[in-house]
C-alpha cells in the first residue's frame, strides 16, 4: 500500500471515529461501532441524539435527496406517519447527504418537514449506513437501527412496513400513557437519556401540589436514580479496586449527565482526588492528544501530522487508552 494510500486509509478511519467522537470522557459502557454526529450544528429541528442514547428503541433514518421533487411532494405523508407512530418507541430521523445547513433549512421551512433532520454534508453517515451516493438517481433510501442498537436496511417503497418491523423488541422504560400530559417533553428527555436537560421541570413537578403531576415526576425519577445509581456503583467498584481511570471516567459522566440532580457527596470529593492522580493525568493528556490527531484528520492537508501525532502517541503513551486506541488505528490502516 503506498503512503498516500495509507493516508486516506487511516483518515477513513478517524472520519468514522469521528462520527462518534466527543469533548467529553466515556463511561465505560458498550458503544456502537457508529454513530450520530453530537454537534448541534448538524441538526434541525432537534438538539443531538447518540444511539446510546435510543437504547432499547427502533430509529428509522430517512436518506433522501434534497433536489428529488417525489422527495419533497411526500412530507406530509411521512409528517403523519410520524404522528401516528408518537407513542411507539421509535426516532424517526431524516438524513440529506450532501447537503449544506442554510440550503437545508429553506428545505424543511418549504416542505413543512417535522422530523429531526440531521445534515450530513460530507456523507459520513451516508457511506457508514451503506445506503449508495442519494443522488436523482437513488432518490431514497431507509435504514432502520434494532434495539440493540444493529443497523438493518429497511425499504422506502414500505415505510409503514419496515417501520412495524423495527419495532420488534422496542419498548418504553414507562408507557407515557402513564404520564401526565404536562410532563410529557421532559418523559421524552429521560426516555433517550437527556437527563440534565430534564431536570429543572423535573424537579419543579416533584414540588407539585397536583397529584398527577407528582406522581408522574415520582415515577420518572425513579428512573434516572436507577441510572444514578448504577453508574455510581460502577465508578466506586473501578475506586475500590485500584482502577483509577475507569473510577475518573465514570464520576466525570455522572456529574455532567446527570447536572441538576442530588449525588452522592462522595462523587465529587473522589473526582477532585483522582484529577490530581499521575495516572490520570498522564491518561487525560493521552486522550487530549488523540482528539486534536482526531480533529487534524478532518482536513486532508493535515493528514501528515495527524498519523504523526497517533505515532507519537501509539509510542510515547502506549500505557493509555488513547494510546492504545492510537495504536489500534494505525495497525488496521497498515501505515508504517
Amino acid at each position: 500500500m503506498t503512503s498516500a494510500l495509507c493516508r486516506r486509509s487511516l483518515l477513513a478511519i478517524l472520519c468514522l471515529v469521528l462520527l462518534v467522537a466527543t469533548s467529553d470522557i466515556q463511561a465505560a459502557e458498550t458503544k456502537p461501532a457508529f454513530d450520530l454526529p453530537r454537534d448541534a450544528r448538524f441538526w434541525i429541528n432537534s438538539s443531538p441524539f447518540s444511539l446510546q442514547q435510543c437504547r432499547g428503541k427502533a430509529v428509522f433514518l430517512y436518506f433522501f435527496e434534497a433536489e428529488c421533487p417525489r422527495c419533497a411532494e411526500g412530507w406530509s405523508r411521512l409528517n403523519e406517519m410520524a404522528r401516528t407512530h408518537a407513542d411507539d418507541p421509535i426516532l424517526f430521523l431524516a438524513v440529506s447527504p450532501g447537503t449544506g445547513r442554510q440550503q437545508m433549512e429553506r428545505y424543511v421551512d418549504k416542505n413543512n418537514v417535522r422530523w429531526a433532520l440531521v445534515l450530513d454534508p460530507d456523507r459520513r453517515l451516508e457511506t457508514v449506513m451503506d445506503v449508495g451516493t442519494i443522488s436523482l438517481m437513488n432518490i431514497a433510501q431507509v435504514v432502520t437501527i434494532d434495539p440493540a442498537g444493529q443497523p438493518q436496511q429497511g425499504s422506502w417503497r414500505d415505510m409503514e412496513g419496515t417501520v412495524n418491523e423495527s419495532l420488534n423488541g422496542a419498548k418504553w422504560t414507562i408507557d407515557p400513557k402513564t404520564i401526565s400530559t404536562a410532563l410529557r417533553p421532559t418523559w421524552q428527555q429521560i426516555e433517550f437519556e437527556n437527563f440534565a436537560a430534564a431536570a429543572p421541570a423535573l424537579n419543579k413537578a416533584l414540588k407539585s401540589p397536583k397529584g398527577d403531576l407528582k406522581s408522574s415526576a415520582q415515577a420518572l425519577m425513579e428512573v434516572v436514580q436507577r441510572q444514578i445509581d448504577e453508574l455510581a456503583m460502577t465508578g466506586d467498584t473501578a475506586y475500590e479496586s485500584g482502577d483509577k481511570w475507569s473510577a475518573f471516567r465514570s464520576y466525570t459522566v455522572l456529574s455532567e449527565r446527570f447536572k441538576g440532580y442530588s449525588l452522592p457527596p462522595k462523587v465529587e470529593s473522589r473526582t477532585k482526588e483522582l484529577r490530581t492522580d499521575p495516572s490520570v493525568k498522564a491518561e487525560l493528556a493521552a486522550f487530549q492528544t488523540l482528539e486534536k490527531a482526531k480533529r487534524l484528520a478532518t482536513d486532508p492537508k493535515q493528514s501528515k501530522n495527524a498519523i504523526q501525532l497517533l505515532k507519537l502517541l501509539a509510542k510515547n503513551h502506549a500505557e493509555t487508552e488513547a494510546g492504545r486506541e492510537a495504536a489500534a488505528l494505525l495497525g488496521t490502516s497498515k501505515v508504517d
